[in-house]
């Protein structure tokens, strides 16, 4: 038999081989091993069960012959086959193992899902784990005693030697006290053989150095005679052969040698055997005049002691307590001197010392931080200061020098307006570089933070770089500063904020974008811009499309589904209560990152629970059959994947909650579609995440807790189906008829392969409304939507919302299907096939029937009136020259016609409705730029539709007339009568004429850059300076502030994005750009990119007077030239002015009510929330649960209280009622009896009064008074007060 070790494995693979799906089939060893791996989740290559593994634990103990197996704690006997063959001669063996009840044995599939799946106990678990790990072990013990085997050479193991029998104890002793002896014996040899060697080498070394003394001795009497003989020939005129000092002859030799401390030097020819002690004493160099040939010197210098130095392959002396320095060291250290005296000077005075340039760069970087207050930055400049000072070792630096020499919130302020000053000045240079003629400005009034701002920005068309390459929108943040909300108001902020701009040589604005509500209206704004000569006489608008479209969804949802609020009943209420349970349970979990883990925690415990929980199967099956239908195919799906990734989505799916989920308020947009989804996705999930919460909130007593409130409200709105009939929700008294319907429906599945029908009252009311809600943003909404968000795809990334030149036959795109959804095609479509579903399942199909054609009509009403007329306008629809080629020419086409038809006769007033012109009927493509991504679809359209759809109310006279067509006019000709298509953006497309002549569209080309593509489709840019302000306006700076900082950010920060993702793909061309520049790439590319500003910049002031640099410095941080500053004074004006003039009104509205509201305690009334079930006693309880009529009058029972109340106050209850209502149904009956009282009695019916104002009743029973030390104690507990 196999070693019980092998046990673990072999109760794990005989749990799995229990399953019904492996019946009588036959599993070979590796595929069981892979069913282990999955059914204990391992996922590591360290911790795994193996082939090897299966074959160990059943080998020996299982063979060919049929043994039976009791597996666990039941009574059923299992017969398990070990089968081992070799199908051909020579190949490996195959074993495998299998369960059986019969002798038909079947071959094993791929492991079926509930095999892999099936649920390993823990304990079992850590058994095999356990196992797993000892098998490591022990293969990690044989595998290193091999290995240690293998290096000492004993491929073998080698028989024991028989040990030696211990030797006596005086062996011993005998035996160490010769070694010792012997050991004494050899040391004395060994010294007495030195001593011998050392004597010889002294006698060799005596006579060797006799013999050097008398060679010496000759070698100096011949030096001197040689020297002798040199100095009679030079006397005789011949040259010496003696060098002057210090003088480098090619040949011989150089000696630089130190003496007593003083330096030498010798040079003597080649062959020169010894050198003389007179010319060692000639070859000294002359002392320093202070430091004489004196005692005291010469003793200093005798007892210098030297050390040796290398320099490269020399050698030399240096006296101690001195260094050498090469020289190219000597100069970084006079640099790193030079270095820290500056710093040293920085930090040694009064104030900051800092440099402009330097402070400049601060306050660059200073921008990076939103939400940081001045303080902050001051003693984060400060602490950082300290820490590079400490870390470079300077500590002759103290900390008040620190303090002082950094710049202060003063200064800060100081250089961030004189950063945002040379931005001003960078940008109207850059102006003047682009040639811009034409300008664009985008504005929004907005409110964040209890602030409001006016936000404008300057549009134009510039070069993307001084080689003037390529072209690219650019962009300008005037000013965030707060102004009126009428239209004259704002206009006039918009005069002030480009009194820089107007001066600017053939500086105009001729478009407008900006919101179509409010007083700041677009469609007012214009007019009054006009009026004042800020633009252009013949400047045109667009009011945001993003606004426009985000208006058509929430007209027709809530027009047609109803909005959210307290007590409403509505999807959206649905969808806002969802998101706020989502929130209150991360908050009791810590927020944000700790409790996104709650909460999943919470949902993964819930999921488990669901899939083995067989009443809230049940449950959900009554409730939201077709939701859990589609949970449990979710499920089956992703199962089915064998890939990696499918069993991460199940894991995923079944472990961790969506995230990112924004309050869906139509105000934000696309989060309402966005928590849709979510919702729909995970219906019965989060209905069971909200019992459970709900559950465990009264299981700890807290009945009247904002979760379990939530938690009531989610579920009450998630099965509600409009109807009162109790048997369309699930009750648990009712589980065998709910045990025949879901075994049915099982069968049903099973023979059909098809979703069972769904019956009437099925389909909760407002799952079927958020299908159908969702059915339209997939096909429609959501790529309307997502279009207007894309980059231009000629100028690329970061030119969202100036795609206007396509908007035109857009506007057709989205007319032209949201007509197919209005004639009822959405019907046969696939995203509407869930909600045509789920209308089997509701109660009133008419309803719904109804709900689709308000939905499509409010829809159509809005999008007519806020959409179509901006873009087919007289104004705008030329902007179609810059989109589609095909449609481009048609257009011009037209105008053509137009043109020759005028000049063919004298009529003037002509009708042009008179000639009916022809379109060219044919259909095209529109390209990838106007793909569906949501549906999956391109987009055809027909030429002759489109057009007679965009120019029906167009006037061909007002067209020709704008100042665009009439400068480009000979150009638009020549479009209109080319015979083929031109793409005005691409010169090989241009082609050529009748006669062969080159066609020039250049300028038509440049126009539609510098004309059209600068008119801003949407605002989103605004609302990006409108956060940006509100989330400076947190560290408590005023309006000066907030421009400064909005400015220094529309010009480094802004375009620095977009740099440094373009720097970032030319240095790894095989990466794509990232989502956002972060680390420390960030901060190295933010450095460079304002070195670049400040060569900008550097330009700029050469082109700019002091004088202005101070005016415009000056003007931005003066507050009185803001507008807000002059409105302010006239307001305080009229304020003083109606005081004067006017006389006091006394009006109905200031006059005394009369009463006064007073507290429960205070009334000595009992809380409406006291009167619940839970407080009632044990009789009320039972009766009510049986629906049985009970005459209580015990003393603390609040249902006998009500009953006692409805009595005294002469509301007589049937005994249907009685046995029926719940308590809540009398505690409103109640609750509104004591709202007429209030009315009548104390007068507040004449003030707006609500009967739901009324949150407590003063008793008038003595029952109903037994409740007040009920209700003392309840308060008490509330505010944890202990009695």
């Amino acid at each position: 038999m196999t070693s019980a070790v092998h046990a673990p494995l072999r109760k794990v693979i005989t749990r799995l081989l229990d399953h019904d799906d492996a019946l009588n089939k036959l599993f070979p060893v590796d595929m069981l091993a892979d069913m282990c791996n999955s059914a204990a989740k391992f996922r590591s290559d360290d911790l795994k069960v193996t082939e090897k593994h299966v074959t160990a634990a059943f080998q020996g103990s299982i063979t060919l012959k049929v043994n039976e197996m009791k597996v666990g704690n039941t009574d059923t006997k299992h017969v398990i086959q070990y089968d081992r063959k070799r199908p051909f001669r020579g190949e490996p063996w195959i074993t495998s193992i299998g369960r059986f009840e019969s002798d038909d044995v079947e071959k094993g599939e791929p492991v079926t899902k509930s095999v892999r799946l099936g649920e390993m106990g823990n304990e079992l678990k850590g058994e095999l784990t356990t196992y797993l790990d000892d098998r490591a072990e022990q293969a990690k013990k044989r595998k290193s005693g091999d290995e240690e085997a293998a290096a000492q050479g004993r491929g073998k193991k080698k028989k024991r030697k028989k040990k030696a029998k211990a030797p006596k104890v005086e062996d011993v002793e005998e035996r160490k006290r010769r070694e010792a002896a012997e050991k004494e014996r050899l040391e004395r040899e060994k010294m007495e053989e030195l001593e011998e060697r050392k004597k010889k080498l002294l006698k060799d070394a005596e006579n060797q150095l006799m013999a050097q003394q008398k060679a010496n001795e000759a070698l100096v009497k011949l030096r001197e005679q040689y020297l002798a003989l040199d100095e009679e020939a030079s006397k005789l005129g011949a040259t010496s052969t003696r060098s002057s000092p210090m003088q480098i002859d090619e040949g011989g030799r150089r000696l630089f040698y130190i003496l007593d401390g003083r330096a030498g030097f010798i040079h003597y020819p080649d062959g020169v055997a010894c050198v003389l002690p007179s010319e060692i004493e000639n070859g000294l160099r002359e002392l320093p005049s202070k430091y004489g040939d004196d005692y005291d010197h010469n003793n200093t210098r005798r007892n210098k002691a030297y050390e040796l130095h290398n320099f490269g392959a020399c050698q030399f002396f240096v006296p101690k307590g001195a260094k050498w320095v090469a020289n190219n060291h000597q100069v970084r250290k006079e640099k790193s001197h030079d270095i820290q005296h500056n710093l040293e000077a920085l930090f040694n005075g009064e104030r900051s010392l800092f440099g402009e340039d330097a402070l400049r760069i601060a306050s660059a970087f200073n921008t990076q931080g939103y939400g940081a207050s001045d303080e902050s930055t001051e003693m984060m400049i400060v602490g950082w200061t300290k820490a590079l000072l400490q870390e470079l070792g300077v500590d002759n630096i103290d900390a008040s020098s620190i303090a002082k020499g950094c710049p202060s919130r003063r200064t800060l302020v100081r250089y961030e307006a004189s950063l945002a000053a040379d931005c001003m000045i960078t940008v109207l240079q850059e102006i003047m570089e682009d040639g811009a003629k034409h300008f664009a400005i985008i504005t929004d009034h907005g409110k964040r933070g209890g602030l409001e701002h006016f936000v404008k920005i300057l549009v134009w068309s510039g070069w993307a770089d001084e080689e003037k390459t390529k072209k690219v929108i650019k962009f300008h943040c005037l000013d965030v500063d707060t102004s009126a909300h009428d239209a004259a108001g704002c206009a006039e902020a918009v005069q002030k904020s480009l009194e820089e701009f107007s001066g600017l040589k053939d500086f105009k604005v001729t478009a407008v974008t900006g919101d179509a509500g409010g007083g700041a209206a677009v469609q007012n704004l214009l007019p009054a811009l006009v009026k004042m000569g800020v633009v252009d006489e013949d400047a045109v608008k667009i009011n945001c499309l993003m606004h426009a479209l985000n208006k058509c969804l929430e007209s027709a949802g809530q027009d047609t589904f109803g909005q959210q609020g307290v007590n409403s009943r509505t999807p959206f209420q649905l969808l806002y209560v969802f998101n706020q349970l989502w929130k209150a349970i991360k908050e009791e979990g810590g927020g944000k990152t700790k409790g996104k883990r709650y909460l999943d925690e919470i949902y993964s415990i819930v999921v488990d629970e669901l899939l083995t929980n067989e009443q809230w199967q049940k449950e959900a099956n009554v409730n939201f059959k077709q939701a859990f239908q589609k949970f449990e195919k979710v499920l089956d799906d992703l199962e089915d994947l064998e890939e990696d990734a499918g069993i991460d989505d199940l894991v995923h799916f079944i472990t961790e909650t969506p995230s990112n989920i924004q309050d869906p308020v139509f105000s934000r947009w696309k989060t309402v579609m966005s928590c849709t989804r979510v919702v729909l996705n995970y219906w019965p999930q989060i209905y069971f995440v909200a019992v459970a919460v709900k559950q465990n909130q009264i299981y700890k007593k807290k009945h009247t807790s904002y979760l379990c409130t939530l938690s009531s409200t989610l579920l009450s709105l998630m099965k509600e189906k409009g109807t009162a009939d109790k048997d369309a929700y699930y009750r648990p008294d009712n589980d065998e008829d709910l045990v025949i319907d879901d075994f049915n429906a099982d069968l049903y599945l099973v023979e059909d392969q098809a979703q069972p029908p769904l019956k009437r009252n099925d389909t909760p009311i407002f799952y079927a409304m958020l299908l159908f809600f969702r059915g339209f943003g997939d096909i429609y909404f959501d790529d309307m939507f997502h279009f207007t968000m894309k980059d231009d795809p000629f100028l690329g990334e970061g030119s969202f919302g100036q795609i206007s030149r396509f908007c035109v036959e857009r506007c057709y795109i989205m007319h032209n299907l949201l007509s197919d959804i209005e004639k009822g095609n959405w019907k046969e479509w696939t995203q509407f096939q869930e909600y045509t579903r789920a209308l089997e399942g509701v109660n009133n199909k008419d309803d719904f029937d109804k709900m689709t054609t308000i939905f499509f009509q409010r829809f159509r009403n809005v999008f007519d009136k806020h959409v179509a007329p901006c873009w087919r306008s007289d104004t705008i629809l030329h902007y179609i020259i810059g989109g589609n080629p095909t449609l481009a020419k048609e257009f011009a086409r037209w105008l053509v016609d137009y043109d020759v038809m005028m000049q063919d006769t004298d009529d003037e007033n002509r009708d042009e409705s008179d000639e009916s012109y022809q379109f060219t009927d044919k259909t095209i493509d529109m390209g990838p730029f106007h793909y569906r991504t949501r549906a999956k679809k391109h987009v055809h359209i027909n030429i002759k539709d489109c057009m007679q759809y965009l120019t029906a109310d167009a006037d061909r006279k007002v067209i020709t007339s704008t100042p665009f067509v009439k400068s480009h006019w000979d150009q638009i000709q020549k479009l209109g009568m080319c015979e083929h298509v031109v793409d005005l953006l691409d010169e090989d497309s241009w082609g050529e004429d009748t006669r062969g002549n080159p066609y020039d569209f250049s300028a038509l080309r440049d126009a539609i850059w510098n004309e059209i593509a600068i008119h801003s489709s949407h605002q989103q840019r605004c609302e990006n300076y409108v956060q940006l302000a509100a989330l400076v306006s947190k560290t408590r700076v005023g309006e000066v502030r907030r421009t400064l900082r909005a400015i220094i950010l529309s010009t480094i920060i802004r375009p620095f994005h977009m740099w440094a993702k373009q720097e970032i793909v030319r240095r790894n061309p095989e990466k794509k750009a990232p989502r956002r520049v972060e680390g420390q790439i960030r901060g190295e590319l933010l450095i460079k990119f304002v070195d670049q500003f400040r060569r900008k910049l550097n330009r700029a002031k050469r082109s700019i007077s002091n004088e202005r640099y101070d005016a415009i410095k000056k003007k931005l941080m003066d507050q009185n030239e803001k507008t807000s500053a002059r409105y302010t004074t006239e307001n305080m004006e009229k304020m003083k002015e109606s005081l004067e003039k006017s006389t006091r009104r006394v009006t109905k509205a200031e006059e005394a009510a009369g009463f006064y509201d007073k507290t429960v305690m205070m009334s000595g009334g009992i809380s409406f929330k006291l009167l619940s079930m839970v407080n009632s006693c044990k009789p009320c309880q039972a009766a009510w649960k049986k629906r049985k009529s009970h005459d209580c009058r015990s003393e603390r029972c609040c249902m006998a209280a009500v009953h006692a109340e409805l009595k005294q106050r002469k509301i007589d209850l049937s005994k249907k009622q009685r046995c029926g209502l719940s308590i809540l149904e009398k505690r409103h009956m109640l609750r509104d009896d004591e709202a007429k009282m209030i009315m009548v009695d104390e007068g507040k019916g004449q003030q707006g009064f609500d009967s739901k104002d009324v949150k407590f009743f003063v008793p008038k029973t003595e029952l109903a008074k037994s409740l007040l030390q009920m209700q003392m104690d309840m308060m008490n507990k509330e505010k944890g007060i202990s009695t």
